[in-house]
């Protein structure tokens, strides 16, 4: 940040690509803190806005240097082709919204002030796990197995939206949408998800590892091959 406190290199959301609106695409994420009790404990949230798959992480202060660290232990992990944007609003806690985007080699964009809007996808989940964690909670005393099992239940979760899919399904139907069924483009796809897994698993989301492998399993061969 600089002298005045304002966030540097901050680019609005009237800048992100317009196509990040029609939500057909992976990648696209939001990013918001939940407070707990007093506002002195927090949770990370971050939200594909396509699918929904959502990424749960503890906070011990709303610190930029801790939120970038979660941040970066987490997405990270993904293959860096699937990241392509991601927003924040205007806290301070990210102010190193410039070093997870070079990072990750993605756009950062930021709501407009005061309007939640611009992120509802995010919101929309923190309104979930609210369910779990209402306002009052003292978050210092969840432990991060009950958060991972919250994570888990959220993306498993059907969406009305999606016809009742969950946003894993949704995951793996977008894959098998992206797939152009010659080898060398499967061989590339297949890496790219197990980079998606991976950065799910690297902080406890193993829980993706089993419908993907029969995800992959299911894939007829005639297409594999492009036949």
């Amino acid at each position: 940040k600089d002298r005045k406190g304002a966030i540097i290199w901050r680019v609005g959301i009237d800048k992100r690509p317009k196509r990040v609106e029609s939500r057909t695409r992976i990648g696209d994420i939001e990013v918001d803190v939940m407070m707990g009790k007093n506002h002195k404990s927090a949770l990370l949230v971050m939200t594909d806005r396509t699918t929904l798959i959502t990424m749960i992480e503890k906070l011990e202060s709303k610190g930029a240097e801790e939120v970038y660290q979660k941040m970066s232990d987490r997405l990270t992990n993904f293959n860096n082709c699937w990241i392509k944007t991601i927003t924040f609003d205007n806290g301070k806690e990210f102010a190193y919204h410039h070093k997870i985007g070079k990072d990750l080699n993605a756009e950062t964009y930021f709501t407009r002030p005061y309007t939640s809007q611009d992120k509802g996808t995010v919101e929309n989940r923190i309104g979930v796990i609210r369910r779990f964690f209402p306002k009052k909670t003292d978050l210092r005393n969840v432990t991060d197995k009950r958060i991972k099992e919250v994570e888990k239940l959220l993306n498993y979760r059907p969406i009305r939206k999606f016809n009742y899919k969950n946003p894993i399904e949704v995951l793996q139907n977008k894959i098998v949408a992206l797939m152009g069924w010659t080898w060398h483009l499967m061989i590339v796809l297949m890496g790219a998800l197990i980079g998606i897994v991976t950065g799910l698993v690297g902080a406890g989301g193993g829980f993706l590892i089993i419908p993907v492998l029969i995800f992959f399993a299911k894939l007829p061969m005639k297409s594999a091959v492009g036949t």
